[in-house]
C-alpha cells in the first residue's frame, strides 16, 4: 500500500535535462563524474544512476556501502569513493571494480598490503588549500610521496583530482590560486613519468561559471538535481545560457490531515510559541521534522496549498506541523497536497533560507521515510 502522507516527487525527465545543460556548458570533450553520494542528494542513487548511465563516466560517492550499493543494482559504469575506505576492504574494492580515492603513502601503502590480488584503480586526491583531505602539493614531500604510490606493484593511478573550496564565491582569488596549485602539482607528476590519468577539480560552481577549470573531467552535484551552490553562480549560469535554466528534480510534498478554527488568544503546538492575535483557520500537514522538515521554519516557513503560499505557525513537530490558511481565496480540505518546494511551490533556494540552511543540507536532511515517487 502507497502511503501518501508525506512523499517527494521525482522528475526524471528534469535530471536529464540538468545533465544536457551541463553537457551543453562543458562540450563533447570533457567527462562527466556525477556525484551520487546520499544518496544521490536523497533524489535516489539507483534510479538517477540508471537514468544518466549511458550519457556519463564514473559515478562519484562518499563511501564504500554507496559504491556496493550501485553495484548490487546493475550500475556497471566506474565507481569512485571520494572518501576514506578502511583498508582492510581493498580486495573487496578491487573484486568489484571500484576506485579508491588515495590521499597520502601510508594510506596508498595499507591498500597494497591488504589487496593481496589483482589491481587495484586509485585517483590521488591533491591538498590545493582546503586543508581537508590529500596529498600536500606544495611540498617536495608531496611529490616524493605520489611518485612513490606510483610505483607500488598493485596500485593503479586513473586519475588525480582537488576540490574547491569556494567557487560559488565568483569573487573570490582562491579559486585562481588552486588551480594554479594542481596545475603546478600535476605538472611536476608528469615531468617525472608518472601517469596522473583523468584530472579533474571542477566541481558544480566551477562547471557552470568556470570552463578554463574542466580539464578531463567535471565534477557536477547539486546542479545535477537543478538547484546552484550560490546565487552568484546562478546569475553568472543564467547571463551566459538563459534559455537553459535548471530544473529542480525534488518536489517535496505531504498532505492536510486536517482543516480547524482557532478562536483568538490560544496558542498552537509545542510550548505554544504562537497565539492567534484574531480568528484563523488552520490546516494540519502530515509532515515534520522526522521527514525533513526543518524545526527552524517553526513560525517563520511558508507552504504551498492549490497555488496559494500559506505561513507556517507554531513549532514544526515530529510528523505534523500547522498552517495558517485564514487567507486562502479558495477552500483548503483534508486530502489536499501541500508543496514546501519545488514546481509549483517554493524554490529549494527560498525554501532553504526560510529555514537558515543551505539547500544542500535541505536536500540530504530528506528522510529515507519519505516516499519517493518518480515520474
Amino acid at each position: 500500500m502507497k502511503n501518501l502522507r508525506c512523499y517527494a516527487r521525482i522528475s526524471i525527465d528534469n535530471l536529464i535535462h540538468n545533465l544536457s545543460c551541463i553537457r551543453r556548458v562543458i562540450g563533447d570533450d570533457t567527462l562527466i563524474f556525477p556525484i551520487v553520494k546520499a544518496d544521490a542528494y536523497s533524489h535516489g542513487d539507483i534510479r538517477c544512476a540508471k537514468a544518466i548511465c549511458n550519457a556519463v563516466g564514473t559515478f562519484a560517492v562518499a563511501e564504500i556501502n554507496e559504491a556496493l550499493h550501485l553495484r548490487e543494482n546493475g550500475i556497471e559504469n566506474d565507481i569512485l569513493i571520494l572518501g576514506y575506505t578502511d583498508p582492510s576492504f581493498a580486495a573487496l574494492l578491487c573484486e568489484n571494480k571500484i576506485t579508491q580515492t588515495v590521499t597520502d603513502k601510508e594510506y596508498a601503502k595499507s591498500l597494497s598490503e591488504n589487496l593481496g590480488k589483482g589491481v587495484l584503480g586509485i585517483h590521488l586526491k591533491v591538498d590545493t588549500g582546503m586543508h581537508r583531505f590529500g596529498i600536500d602539493c606544495e611540498s617536495e614531500d608531496g611529490i616524493a610521496d605520489a611518485e612513490e604510490i606510483s610505483r607500488l606493484p598493485n596500485l593503479e593511478i586513473k586519475g588525480t583530482f582537488s576540490h574547491f573550496a569556494e567557487s560559488d564565491d565568483l569573487a573570490s582569488t582562491f579559486t585562481d590560486l588552486q588551480f594554479s596549485r594542481f596545475n603546478s602539482f600535476t605538472e611536476k607528476l608528469r615531468e617525472r613519468g608518472i601517469d596522473t590519468g583523468a584530472l579533474h577539480i571542477a566541481n558544480s560552481g566551477a562547471t557552470l561559471t568556470r570552463p578554463d577549470t574542466h580539464l578531463m573531467a567535471v565534477r557536477p552535484g547539486i546542479i545535477l538535481y537543478g538547484a546552484y551552490p550560490s546565487k552568484e553562480v546562478k546569475e553568472k549560469y543564467l547571463s551566459l545560457y538563459p534559455e537553459y535554466p535548471l530544473k529542480e528534480v525534488m518536489t517535496m510534498c505531504a498532505r492536510v490531515g486536517q482543516v480547524h478554527k482557532v478562536k483568538k488568544g490560544e496558542g498552537i503546538g509545542y510550548s505554544r510559541t504562537f497565539l492567534a492575535e484574531d480568528d484563523i483557520l488552520v490546516a494540519t500537514v502530515t509532515a515534520g521534522y522526522a521527514d525533513g522538515i526543518p524545526r527552524g521554519l517553526s513560525n517563520k516557513g511558508r507552504v504551498t496549498i492549490n497555488g496559494e503560499v500559506f505561513p507556517i505557525v507554531g513549532n514544526v513537530c515530529m510528523d505534523l506541523l500547522m498552517v495558517d490558511i485564514t487567507s486562502a481565496k479558495n477552500p483548503v480540505k483534508a486530502g489536499d497536497e501541500v508543496i514546501f518546494w519545488g514546481e509549483e511551490g517554493l524554490s529549494i533556494d527560498e525554501y532553504a533560507a526560510d529555514a537558515g540552511e543551505i539547500n544542500y543540507t535541505v536536500y540530504t536532511g530528506v528522510s529515507p521515510r519519505v516516499k519517493r515517487i518518480y515520474k
